[in-house]
Order: C-alpha cells, then sequence, then structure tokens
C-alpha cells in the first residue's frame, strides 16, 4: 500500500513571520480574478482592456504588486505572471477554449453529458492539461516575475493548499513546482475535469472553498510586508454570478432540491470576502468588476456563449470603470 504524503499542514511555521520592508507610503496593489470555467474569457478580456486602453498595449502585470487566482483566475495569474499579456492569455481562451470543453454534438449528446456528471466527470481533463503545456511548457512556479498566491484543494487530507511564489524567505517549497501542474492542480473542477494527481496529493479546485481569492492575497501581503492596511489597493474581478434566492422547495427540500449548494456556497464566500477585504483596508481603496448578476449565468464549461458574450461584456464594464481603473492600478 502507497503511503500517504505528508500533510501540507505540518510544514506550517507556527512563529509570526517577520515582515519584509516596503516603502513606506507606496501603495501595495494586488490584482485577484475569481474562479469561473471558461467564464475566465471575462476577467482576461478586461484586463486586455486595461492594456489596450491604458498601457499602449504592455502586460497589465507590473502594475500590480501580488495577482492572485483561483481556478481559471489562477491560471489567469500564471500566463501573467510567466510574462504573457493579458491579450495573450485572452487569444488563448478564445482559440483553444473549445479543445479543452468540447461542445455537444446534438440534443442528445447535451443530455448524456448532464447524466455523466453524476457517474464521472464530465470532461477530459487530460484535454486542459495538453494545452496548459503548450502555455507553460517547463517553466517553473518560482521563475515567476509577479508575486503570485493561487489556491487549491488537496484531498487525501482534506485540506485548503494554496500555492504562494517565493516572495518571502519563509515560501521555500511551491517554487520549484512547475506552472503547468499548479495550473492543473488550482482548476481541477469536480464533476467538470476530476482531481490531479500532484506528488501523491490529489488535488481539488480551489474553489470549492475560496472561489474569491481576495482575502488570501490580503492576509499575505500583510503578513509578508511591512505596509499599513490602508495603504493595500485591490482590483478584485470575477465571473459573474447567477442571481439567487431560497426556493419554496428549499425551505424544506432535501437533496433533490439543494443539489446547487457548491454554487451557492461559492456566491457567499466571495461575497463575503470582499466585505472583509473592505473592512480591514477601506471600501474606497477596493474595486470589483462583474459581470450583473443574471437568471441566465453562462455556464462553466459553455464555450460558444461565453466567447461571444463575454468580450464585449467586458468593453461595456470598462467603458463605465475604465477611469477609475487607470487612476487606482494603472498610473505610478
Amino acid at each position: 500500500m502507497t503511503p500517504a504524503p505528508p500533510r501540507r499542514s505540518d510544514g506550517t511555521i507556527h512563529r509570526t513571520r517577520q515582515r519584509q520592508p516596503w516603502l513606506e507610503g507606496r501603495p501595495f496593489r494586488i490584482l485577484s480574478i475569481d474562479g469561473g470555467g471558461i467564464r475566465g474569457i471575462l476577467p482576461a478580456a478586461i484586463l486586455a482592456q486595461c492594456e489596450d486602453r491604458f498601457l499602449e498595449g504592455r502586460s497589465v502585470a507590473p502594475c500590480f504588486d501580488m495577482i492572485a487566482g483561483t481556478s481559471t483566475g489562477g491560471i489567469i495569474a500564471l500566463g501573467l505572471g510567466k510574462g504573457m499579456t493579458a491579450n495573450e492569455i485572452l487569444k488563448f481562451y478564445l482559440d483553444r477554449g473549445d479543445h479543452v470543453f468540447p461542445p455537444p454534438a446534438g440534443p442528445v449528446d447535451r443530455i448524456l453529458g448532464k447524466v455523466r456528471r453524476f457517474v464521472r466527470s464530465k470532461h477530459d481533463r487530460r484535454n486542459l492539461e495538453g494545452e496548459l503545456r503548450r502555455v507553460f511548457d517547463d517553466t517553473l512556479f518560482g521563475e515567476a516575475t509577479a508575486r503570485l498566491v493561487v489556491p487549491a484543494f488537496e484531498g487525501v487530507h482534506g485540506e485548503p493548499y494554496i500555492f504562494k511564489t517565493p516572495h518571502h524567505p519563509d515560501y521555500k517549497r511551491d517554487g520549484k513546482e512547475k506552472m503547468v501542474a499548479v495550473a492543473c492542480a488550482t482548476s481541477a473542477a469536480p464533476t467538470f475535469l476530476g482531481t490531479f494527481d500532484l506528488n501523491g496529493h490529489v488535488m481539488v479546485d480551489g474553489g470549492i472553498w475560496t472561489n474569491n481569492p481576495v482575502m488570501n492575497a490580503l492576509v499575505d501581503a500583510l503578513a509578508c510586508f511591512e505596509i499599513d492596511r490602508s495603504d493595500v489597493q485591490i482590483l478584485s474581478i470575477g465571473c459573474g454570478q447567477a442571481r439567487y434566492s431560497i426556493s419554496g422547495r428549499q425551505k424544506h427540500g432535501g437533496l433533490f432540491d439543494w443539489r446547487g449548494a457548491l454554487e451557492v456556497a461559492s456566491r457567499a464566500q466571495s461575497m463575503d470576502a470582499l466585505g472583509q477585504a473592505g473592512l480591514l483596508i477601506g471600501r474606497q481603496n477596493l474595486v470589483r468588476l462583474d459581470a450583473p448578476e443574471s437568471d441566465d449565468l453562462i455556464p462553466m464549461d459553455d464555450f460558444a456563449r461565453a466567447s461571444v458574450e463575454l468580450p464585449g461584456m467586458a468593453r461595456t464594464i470598462m467603458d463605465g470603470a475604465g477611469d477609475g481603473v487607470r487612476r487606482m492600478f494603472l498610473s505610478k
């Protein structure tokens, strides 16, 4: 019998972290990107709009001191950390998204896909892994040109697992991992793509516990650097959320009526994280960009709708919020 890998938490340092110097009064800018499957086209397109409108096509990554991303947001964060522009990441999503999430051949195939999710993953994870290998090749996580925080979940011991670049002397382990492995781990969405094996650890999508990683990044920044919390500025970008209220059936319903509980938990976690971050740094220092809540949210694997609807939605969002984003995050 193969022995279980060590717990991530076994290596936790229990002393107070030694905070690293930071220029007094200089804002610490964080970019945080939610999970959402192929709806990651939205944050990628928003960031591409930033590059096109305000940065003359240059990468948006150097405008931020830390980038956090969960699941599809983690893939975008890793791409930025590898030196890609948001435009290049958006092109990757639009060019290769239907290879990761192939559309159903017809009505029967669509029904079979829904039924299949009850007993196994809907899509072949190897499709995504192959595409990610083309992007990241053998690049190590520690070679990122940005400070990165990428959450996942470890299934052998059942605990959170956050990948962090070596932006603090205490962070020695994760830099040796390959970017493609980190990307596969954070995006291993249950029922859609299945788990990912990482050195004996069974990795699951970080979205099951922190789909919006804004607090993961904020806590890490405050713990690692000598910055006042009022000097932190955060741009948080979502992938869209469904409008939600408890139905009459759910008031006294069972498992069938609450089968969408994971989506409800994800929504609640995101709202809670944003509220906590706003309390800590001041709501005026937190900018949230997201699509309007919808009764017809694009499914996480619906490439056809996402590729058509979300780039235009990103332009609309930036028409309204662009000047504020430029002033707070894109100007020196």
